[in-house]
Formats: C-alpha cells, structure tokens, sequence
C-alpha cells in the first residue's frame, strides 16, 4: 500500500487474516480477498466502537492511522508496532487490556501485547474513564464484501466493471500522474483472473510509467 516516510507505517487499509492491521484513508480502493480466495475491488469502510461503563458508545474514526485531527477517537492495536505519540491539545489516552482500563495519561503510550490504546478528545464520557474500568472494544467492517480475510489498499480506480474510471479527485490524489514513476496494478478480468502488475522507474533500463 502506500506508506508513511522514513517509518514505512501503511496508509491505507491493510487487513490480514480477517483482522485490520490499518484502517482505510480518504475513502480509497482496495485489492479484497474474501475467505472464498476471491478476488475483488472494494472500498473498505472500518467499523469500530467502545462501549463505557455506562453503557455509552464511543466510535472510533480509526485505525492504526497516524493522528491527524482533534475530531473524533482513534484506536491503536498491538499491531501498530510503534509508541503512540503524546496527544493533541485537550486529549487524553488510555491503554486497554483484557477489557480493562491499565494507564491513563496525556504523554505517549506503548500498547499492550493484546491491548489497545484509545487516544481522543478529553471531555464527557472519556474524560470520567478510570484505571480499572471495564470497556467492550468492538471492530469490523461495513464493506460490500463482508467477509473480507485480507485487503490492500492502494488505487486510484482506472477501470471499473470494464470502463474508464478514473477516480483521482474522490480518492484525494494529487493530479501529479502524468510523471514517470514506478507504479504498481492490480486487475481483475471478465473471467476472474487476478492480475498484478508493477512497472519499475527513475532508472535507464526502465523509466516508469504515467
């Protein structure tokens, strides 16, 4: 997938084996293999939420994304591999494991092997939360392939359902590709077959594609 530079962490959805490692961006398309071995284009839609001692839920908009905005909740697994860095102004975080509350802090946290740690705005609900408490941690997805076991995303769309479509401006692309680059396909044909693609670049033997 597309990746964040120098730390290669995937933008973008990745799921494998039925579990996300990231959640999707920008609503763009994803390479979707279901527990069949089918091959689909699709784009994947996270689905996620914590339910509070109280019974509130609350959602979150993603995960293992980089933080990016003071809306809304972000959830980080064990799979983000990575400190999740000190929080924005007026947020707070905390680390769950085994449905239970461990840390609670504004400054940076590890998850916990088979944790989460829940990052957002400190205020309501979150901002009561207490070591100890017990909280539900809910995640799937609302995609058209509902039984997703793994997923990649990239895009934009070039063809959909035999026709041009290019799908830059929804997918939030820069108009930047007519460049040379080194690029990477994936197509599926009339017959089901899967294709993979990738044309290298930036070099004499091979000078990339538009």
């Amino acid at each position: 997938s597309f990746f964040k530079p120098p730390n290669g962490l995937p933008l973008g959805t990745l799921i494998i084996n039925d579990q996300f490692v990231t959640g999707p961006i920008y609503n763009r398309v994803a390479l979707v293999i279901d527990n069949n071995n089918k091959a689909y284009l699709d784009k994947v839609k996270f689905n996620g939420n914590a339910t509070l001692p109280d019974g509130t839920q609350l959602p979150f908009h993603n995960i293992n994304q980089p933080r990016l905005s003071l809306k809304g909740y972000m959830i980080y697994s064990d799979k983000w591999q990575a400190i999740v860095p000190k929080t924005l102004k007026n947020e707070q975080q905390i680390a769950v494991l085994d449905n239970k509350i461990i840390k609670k802090t504004t400054g940076t946290l590890n998850v916990p092997a088979n944790g989460y740690v829940i990052t957002g705005p400190n205020k309501d609900e979150f901002k009561n939360l207490n070591i100890g408490d017990h909280i539900d941690i809910n995640i799937s997805n609302l995609s058209a392939v509902s039984d997703i076991k793994h997923a990649v995303g990239g895009g934009p769309y070039l063809l959909k359902n035999g026709n041009l479509f290019i799908d830059s401006k929804n997918e939030k692309f820069s108009l930047g590709g007519g460049n040379r680059d080194p690029r990477t396909a994936v197509g599926i044909t009339r017959n089901n077959h899967l294709l993979l693609v990738t044309v290298d670049g930036r070099q004499r033997g091979s000078i990339g594609m538009s």
